[in-house]
């Protein structure tokens, strides 16, 4: 193994002990995996005896992204070597055939299949859902807020207590913040232990203090000049002494603390009785905090009580609806290993082999979960089978609850059993002038004692280079820049890389601007676009977030609802109409006078009438907006989503109005794939604008990340990604700039460390103050954000191959002491390194085009076209579908929460690695039904193939295919049949229900009669009876069908997979009674007349404002 390090090739070859690497940046600890694995499997070739399987091997990785690409870079060396090796060609050959068996995974993926393969000793359905994180806070939130509504109800005094203390918003935001790791909270035996220790001091502080209260008395004419300021207030002192030592008897008051305040904490620390003075002071403090620390000992146990009856409440909702988040599936298959032996050693003796690659990145919990596979101790390794690759130095995830101790000890746990601890210290993506930085730089932030759970260890370069690392520093006088700081900084460095460039030919797409946190991107990208640079935001605000997405989507909203005042006002203020911030202030200032008149800002567009002293210029361009907006709102009404997105871009020129815009040509791209975007969801999921919207506003709420799309040639553009999101990559040119923000603490009134336990603030005399073991666990806390702060420097730096630039702003004022000042000091005089001061004075920001002075390019001819505008309000009721009345007959107030208020509900849609949600899935078996030809495997892969669902786990899809195939209900193949049959027809017109109803049948079967039969799949759980929303939906489908088809339907089913059962519409069904209900639907107006199904409320994302009355 010529052309692998000396410890590259002892990591590859060592597998007769345990195992932990320590693989520095760039040390091509991915190759070493892969090779790893290759040579376990090529073990087999010198002893055939001892021949390990790839199923042998369990192989964790911290992404399923970093998961695929082991699997396709072994599967490509066993393809070579079944190429190269001659000699043991079908010995390659067979392994490459069974490599698909080989278990490489998440950590959440191995857990997730071990426990469906145990779930007898586990209790658990095999069915159960695994919630995406985003699902889960979702789940969290709503079960939460029903607990307290629930306990409330209930007269729950613990509650009432917490509540009295924070209120109810409190309570809830408390409660959300810590129940993720609501198991370790519940561990602690006695909570209120840490705070008797302060609130039992203070005895001894009331002495204490009286002490000095009387030594700062008798001491004042010995130490004080008369003629001092500190004189009377020590007379004063004296004088009241009575009352200052009654007020320390009786501290806990506050008419007390006032009295302490007036009479000690007046007082300065001068000259001879400082001493005396500070010390007074600090007993004072103390007090204050046994106050304190007093009440926290008697609240923190209400909290503990109250926190153990909210998870018992939550569980019992988890196991109704059978879901499981990902801190579930490492705790129960925990439990699993720990509670069955037999489970224990089945996967013990399963795996010969274990590999873990980010160690760095993992928690207690899943290192019990590895020891376990190792032996039978979760706290001590056994066995010879563990490798483990991390880099302590780039833990960087902390805020998941990754503890970058955790591989410190297994470290130390290989070595006491005689394994090997190596050292990938070579780096081969990063030139020398880059690492001489970093050697110089890192051993200063992180130290290099190695009894340290992280220290630094050097990185030796194997590319040379001649470009030196510059620093940037910024300074900016807040007196005298009218510019923002962060703007100017954004500025230079978007000329900086115009410059590299035009003057140095570097492609745009070998610079990477790499944040800790994407909050200030926009002056970034504004920059850049100022200059004329394309760019691509990776991560964090990325797509939904840009305002042409934004823009769009406001108007789109008010053709969904034109009630929207605030979308409304968005789209007029966007480059489309460019109506100024005046003439908008003026139109809401005519809606709050004329509030008896008018309802939305809408009416009052479409009246005509705008306030007298509006320039005509504004009056004109308001009606020319009114007639506009009027046109599409129309389109809306009839239009598909596709069509009407087509139409829009052709009434508002839509293209030469955004590339009229400063980055018109990105915005003009992201434009493009929001169109794309949206065809898509058409196509897979057949709904219209509300859904669409619908789903845009989960997206939203739930942050979805949706990469920015980059105009013209993908590869040209400058990347803006967050550190996090580069790990694992690099770039020739890596920019890091604000170096000089802070580290953001997360603001809450609650905190919890399990050396420390649980910190609290309480309520004294109307104001929250932190108690001492709040205090202790944000101080620990803030010391390990300053930690990671600097390993994520230490990660952003070593992303760069060639050249390094570095950028922060220093201030006239308040910068001593700060981190980046820090920074400067460790590389003052260092010689390795351009140093660039830039006064912030002299940099120009960059000529803009407003956006506001960009208005609509439209032909008069198509304005004057314009439609009158449709019975205020009532849109909602142009459509119906069957899912919609299934929603109505479920709970009525869910309904018009969804359909006429426009607040969509945010349900689950991804679940955990190699799970399914409940919506694809039934997508996945609907389309393999269509594609089924005679084969199961064939047509599920085919579907799960146009899904991008392959890595998934299909084998319960394959049963349930397979059972339903087999079954007496399936038509068989040589009947006649049509699959996904979309239609929008007015199918109840003639029971006097004009509105389009729409929906698809997923199976139309022709009967040799002449007639035809219509089946609709459920994937779902069979009701014991057929639902009055289903059977609306079967009449709905036949009266469709027959329209369509001009041809009787003999028969409309349900066929319910699960447990192959079906149900008929019976014979003598009147869709006169969906017409009635309809009418029903369409004559209620106010939210009370829709009533609420409280037997729903556990599953309605509306619960948590739902009135329920």
């Amino acid at each position: 193994m010529f052309n692998f390090t000396e410890n590259q090739a002892a990591a590859i070859n060592t597998l007769s002990c345990n195992v932990s690497v320590s693989a520095g940046a760039g040390s091509g600890k991915t190759r070493v995996l892969v090779e790893r694995f290759i040579n376990i499997l090529a073990q087999g070739i010198k002893n055939p005896q001892q021949a390990v399987q790839p199923k042998e091997i369990l192989a964790i990785t911290f992404t399923r992204k970093a998961a695929a690409e082991m699997k396709e870079r072994i599967r490509k060396r066993l393809y070579e070597l079944e190429k190269e090796d001659a000699v043991n060609k079908e010995f390659w050959h067979n392994h490459r055939q069974r490599f698909d068996q080989a278990r490489i995974s998440t950590i959440h993926g191995f857990c997730n299949g071990i426990l469906k393969e145990n779930s007898v000793e586990t209790g658990l359905d095999p069915s159960f859902n695994v919630a995406e994180e985003n699902d889960m806070q979702e789940f969290w939130e709503t079960n939460i807020t029903a607990f307290i509504k629930k306990a409330i109800a209930e007269n729950d005094s613990g509650l009432k207590e917490l509540i009295r203390n924070y209120g109810i918003d409190g309570v809830k935001s408390q409660l959300l913040s810590i129940y993720s790791i609501d198991d370790e909270v519940l561990k602690i035996e006695n909570p209120a232990e840490p705070y008797k220790k302060s609130a039992d001091c203070a005895p001894e502080l009331q002495a204490e203090l009286t002490a000095l209260v009387d030594e700062l008395i008798a001491g004042m004419d010995g130490v004080i000049k008369k003629t001092t300021k500190q004189y009377p207030k020590l007379q004063n002192l004296k004088e009241n002494r009575h009352l200052v030592i009654e007020a320390i008897q009786k501290y806990e008051t506050e008419e007390s603390r006032a009295v302490l305040n007036q009479y000690i904490g007046v007082l300065t620390m001068q000259a001879k009785d400082k001493a005396v003075v500070a010390e007074a002071k600090e007993a004072l403090k103390k007090l204050y905090q046994a106050v304190i620390d007093a009440r926290a000992a008697e609240l923190v146990t209400v909290w503990h009580n109250v926190l153990r009856s909210c998870r018992k409440f939550v569980l019992a909702k988890q196991e109704e609806l059978n879901l499981i988040g990902f801190d579930d599936l490492e705790s129960l298959a925990l439990k699993l290993l720990l509670d069955s032996q037999e489970t224990r050693h089945k996967y013990q003796q399963n795996f010969k082999y274990i590999m873990v690659d980010e160690f760095q990145d993992t928690n207690e919990r899943q290192r019990e979960i590895i020891y376990l596979l190792c032996g039978d101790d979760k706290d001590s390794l056994n066995g010879n089978k563990l490798f483990v690759v991390g880099d302590p130095k780039q833990s960087i995830y902390r805020f998941r609850g990754a503890d970058v101790n955790v591989f410190a000890r297994v470290r130390r746990d290989i070595a006491a059993k005689k394994g090997k601890n190596i050292v990938l210290d070579d780096n081969f993506r990063t030139v020398d002038k880059i690492l001489d930085f970093c050697n110089a730089t890192f051993p200063d932030l992180l130290g290099l004692d190695e009894t340290q759970d992280v220290f630094f260890e050097a990185l030796r370069a194997n590319r040379s280079g001649t470009l030196l690392p510059e620093l940037i520093v910024i300074k900016h006088d807040e007196q005298t820049v009218q510019m923002d700081a962060r703007e100017a900084e954004a500025a230079f460095i978007a000329q900086k890389i115009k410059n590299l460039h035009d003057e140095e030919g570097i492609l745009y797409s070998d610079i990477v601007i790499l944040l800790r946190a994407m909050t200030k991107v926009d002056y970034y990208e504004n920059a850049l676009n100022c200059c004329g640079i394309p760019c691509n935001v990776v991560d964090g605000k990325g797509f939904y977030g840009r305002q042409e997405i934004i823009d769009f989507i406001n108007l789109l909203t008010v053709c969904a609802d034109s009630r929207r005042n605030l979308e409304l006002a968005g789209v007029l203020r966007s480059p489309y109409f460019a109506v100024d911030d005046e003439t908008l202030t003026a139109l809401f200032f005519e809606l709050q006078d004329n509030a008896d008149k008018y309802e939305s800002l809408w009416q009052i567009l479409q009246s005509g009438t705008y306030p007298e002293y509006l320039a005509e210029t504004e009056k004109s361009k308001l009606k020319r907006c009114s007639g506009v907006l009027k046109q599409i709102y129309d389109a809306s009404m009839s239009l598909p989503l596709t069509d009407l997105f087509s139409f829009i871009e052709q009434i508002l020129n839509l293209n030469a109005v955004t590339a009229a815009q400063p980055g018109g040509e990105e915005k003009n791209a992201n434009l493009k794939k929001l169109f794309a975007l949206a065809a898509e969801f058409c196509l897979h999921r057949q709904g219209g604008l509300r859904e669409y919207l619908d789903n845009i506003k989960r997206l939203r709420a739930l942050n979805a990340r949706e990469a920015a799309a980059v105009a013209g040639n993908a590869q040209e553009a400058v990347k803006i990604m967050t550190i996090h999101k580069s790990k694992g990559l690099e770039f020739p040119t890596v920019i890091l700039p604000a170096l000089d923000t802070g580290v953001g603490g997360v603001s809450t009134q609650i905190n919890f460390n399990k050396n420390t336990g649980l910190g609290i603030k309480v309520d004294v005399n109307g104001n929250l103050q932190e108690s001492s073991v709040f205090k202790e666990i944000k101080a620990l806390n803030s010391e390990l954000d300053k930690a990671e702060k600097e390993r994520q420097f230490y990660v952003a730096a070593t992303r760069a191959k060639d050249r390094l630039i570095l950028s922060g702003v220093t201030k006239t004022k308040g910068d001593k002491g700060t981190w980046f000042k820090n920074l400067e000091n460790i590389l003052s005089g260092y010689e390795g390194m351009i140093f660039t001061d830039v006064d912030a004075a002299e940099i120009l920001p960059q000529a803009m085009q407003a956006e506001e002075d960009a208005g609509s390019l439209i032909a008069e001819d198509v304005i004057a076209n314009t439609l009158p505008l449709p019975e205020y309000g009532k849109a909602w009721q142009q459509s119906f579908s069957a899912s919609s009345l299934q929603q109505y007959n479920i709970c009525q107030r869910s309904f018009y929460y969804h359909y006429i208020l426009q607040m969509p509900p945010v349900e689950p849609q991804l679940n955990g690695e190699n799970a399914i949600d409940a919506r694809t899935f039934g997508t996945l078996v609907h389309e393999a039904l269509e594609k089924y030809a005679g084969n199961v495997k064939k047509a599920l892969m085919q579907a799960a193939y146009d899904n991008n669902l392959q890595d998934y786990d299909l084998s319960e899809a394959e049963t349930l295919l397979t059972n339903y195939l087999q079954s007496s209900l399936y038509p068989g193949l040589n009947i006649k049949q049509l699959h996904e049959n979309g239609f929008t027809l007015p199918v109840l017109a003639k029971y006097g229900i004009n509105a389009q109803c729409y929906g698809f049948i997923d199976n139309i079967i022709y009967n040799s009669d002449g007639s035809l039969s219509i089946i609709d799949y459920k994937t779902g759980h069979v009701p014991d009876a057929l639902p009055k929303g289903y059977k609306y939906q079967l009449a709905l489908y036949k009266l469709a069908a027959e329209e369509m088809f001009n041809l009787p339907v003999k028969s409309s089913e349900l066929h319910f997979l699960r447990g192959c059962v079906n149900f008929e519409l019976p014979a003598d069904f009147n869709p006169e009674e969906i017409a009635a209900e309809l009418q029903s639907i369409f004559a209620k107006t106010d939210e009370r007349e829709f009533t609420c199904s409280t037997a729903y409320c556990h599953s309605c994302p509306y619960a948590y404002f739902c009135k329920k009355i």
